[in-house]
């Protein structure tokens, strides 16, 4: 991609962001509850409540952005929550038990 114009860089990244952000951490949940109350037996009322708690730190963080693009820059920021959003998929995807 030498000679590529630089937004579609922009465009690809950008795609990426929203195609994980969305998948992931906006309606990966639905899915998940489902197959965590079929799979591992659990009460739809407890994976419901920890998606509720999913979704409020993701508001709280949210809330929080300006400051970390200030203080951390905007790329070094979403490569940061790149990171924070596969470690939370790769926990809902391994948690064997209740508080594990």
């Amino acid at each position: 991609m030498a000679g590529t114009f630089f937004g579609w860089r922009v465009v690809a990244v950008s795609f990426a962001v929203a195609f994980l952000s969305y998948g992931c951490a906006v309606y990966g949940p639905g899915v998940w509850l489902h197959a965590l109350v079929l799979e591992r037996g659990w009460s739809v009322a407890f994976v419901s409540a920890c998606i509720t708690l999913h979704f409020l730190a993701g508001a709280a963080v949210a809330s929080r952005l300006p400051a970390l693009h200030t203080r951390l820059g905007v790329a070094t920021t979403t490569r940061l929550g790149l990171v924070v959003l596969a470690a939370g998929c790769a926990g809902w995807a391994s948690a064997c038990g209740v508080g594990r």
